[in-house]
């Protein structure tokens, strides 16, 4: 028996957090890597086991919505797409895991952070800080840092996609992007620590690595894009078909 309990929720509603979720974990398993960072693997890792659930609603959805040949025919078309997210939300937790078994980089990589079109960065927000109990809009966050927030955690809940209306708490775990010179500001707003650099001498004595750098950099933009286009291309396409869903168990895509 599954350890997910199943709520009545329309497919859209799944496809939409599934686009969310996977944009995220792409982004942050790179950059669990970059930074050498367990913080952000782990932050992968806690998105994957919410992946999970929402492959299970899709998969029930898709039998329960069912009720003719033509239905299934259709349905079976949503079950392909929640095992492909599974299979990009596996893949992004993989590369994750890699740094959660300390594995070692050479420090070029790090170094190759500037080639990369955005920095992603964690940051808790500690009690009293400047943006503890202020909104976005309030802080003008990315106007003064140049980051902006694409996700936060709060608690095992996240918020994905937080505007100007959103309120920061103290204990947020804020996920934003943006240029190198915004973390130094960042993380003064919520008053936590930059961490230390603990990258070990002995990296910096590999050679020869530059165009491999280059590579996985090139591989992290490109994969944040062909995720995104994915879903885009998708979400599209079941809205020019609304028509045809309409046929479909009621509430189904709304």
């Amino acid at each position: 028996m599954s350890d997910f309990e199943y709520r009545p929720v329309s497919f859209k509603d799944v496809l939409v957090e599934m686009t969310d979720i996977s944009e995220l974990m792409v982004d942050l398993a790179y950059s669990a890597i970059l930074f050498e960072s367990r913080e952000i693997a782990r932050e992968v890792i806690s998105l994957e086991e919410r992946m999970n659930q929402l492959v299970y609603q899709a998969r029930i959805q898709s039998i329960l919505g069912s009720r003719r040949v033509e239905e299934a025919e259709s349905m079976s078309g949503m079950l392909q797409v929640s095992e492909a997210a599974e299979k990009i939300s596996n893949s992004a937790s993989e590369i994750a895991t890699i740094i959660l078994k300390d594995v070692k980089f050479p420090a070029k990589l790090r170094l190759a952070m500037p080639d990369a079109e955005e920095i992603t960065e964690r940051v808790v927000v500690a009690k009293e800080s400047t943006i503890d109990g202020v909104t976005l809009g309030e802080q003008n966050l990315q106007s003064s840092t140049g980051m902006r927030v694409i996700a936060i955690r709060r608690g095992v809940s996240w918020i994905y996609g937080p505007d100007h209306r959103t309120r920061i708490l103290d204990g947020d775990i804020l996920i934003a992007k943006g240029p190198e010179s915004g973390i130094v500001p960042l993380y003064d707003l919520c008053g936590a620590e930059i961490p230390p650099d603990d990258e070990s001498p002995e990296a910096g004595i590999v050679t020869d690595l530059d165009r491999a750098v280059r590579l996985i950099v090139k591989m992290k933009d490109t994969s944040e894009l062909a995720v995104g286009l994915a879903y885009t291309a998708l979400l599209l396409t079941i809205g020019k078909s609304r028509m045809k869903w309409s046929l479909l168990a009621p509430g189904w895509m709304t």
